[in-house]
């Protein structure tokens, strides 16, 4: 993919609407040939309706980072990492009861009243139950590893922040306590995590 993609002059990069010109300022010879290798979509713009064309490249990108550490003995030490996340996001579509989006039920553990809720915040301000649309945010965090440590987590502290008030986030974990308009807060002892935490986070305004 790699390859593929510096064949076309295309960089490495998260910035998408970046990529989307560079995918437009392509010849048409080599628009033709990345659609055909399935690494992009192209839609066609309308004069008439003021729509300007646009791309969108088909590929994803993975970031791995590792470092090697060492710890003195005998003495106590504190380890502490962050970073930013980038989650994947995309169209979102919700009606209640549920349809075609049951499999993101489990995975995201939506009760009747989270279904609800999307529903109505998604819903078309001409009552239009087909267009049903928003942007969603997928968070995927591995906790499982945790299990594989000389015990459980002693003091386990999760906290959310869903970014707008109008959001909705919805996750399989319980415990979860509201702090602010955005925040939630989840507090465990000797936690074993028995999951992956997998996030959902619903963006109602559509804005990506």
């Amino acid at each position: 993919m790699t390859a593929e993609l510096k064949r076309f002059g295309l960089p490495l990069t998260l910035d998408w609407e970046s990529i989307g010109k560079q995918l437009l300022a392509l010849s048409p010879e080599d628009q033709a040939a990345i659609k055909s290798a399935g690494l992009a979509e192209y839609m066609e713009g309308g004069a008439g309706q003021d729509v300007e064309p646009e791309a969108l490249g088909k590929w994803s990108i993975v970031t791995r980072y590792h470092w090697t550490q060492t710890f003195p003995a005998g003495a106590e030490v504190r380890v502490s990492h962050a970073y930013t996340n980038r989650p994947p996001g995309g169209l979102f579509m919700w009606t209640h009861p549920p349809e075609y989006e049951r499999e993101l039920i489990g995975q995201y553990c939506i009760d009747e009243g989270t279904s609800k809720g999307m529903a109505k915040a998604l819903k078309a301000t001409g009552g239009d139950e087909s267009q049903q649309y928003s942007i969603s945010y997928r968070i995927d965090y591995v906790l499982r590893t945790a299990n594989s440590w000389a015990g459980p987590i002693r003091a386990f502290t999760l906290t959310l922040d869903k970014g707008d008030p109008r959001n909705i986030i919805s996750l399989c974990i319980d415990g979860v306590k509201k702090t602010g308009p955005t925040t939630f807060v989840v507090e465990k002892k000797n936690f074993i995590p028995d999951r992956d935490l997998q996030i959902l986070i619903v963006d109602p305004s559509g804005n990506l």
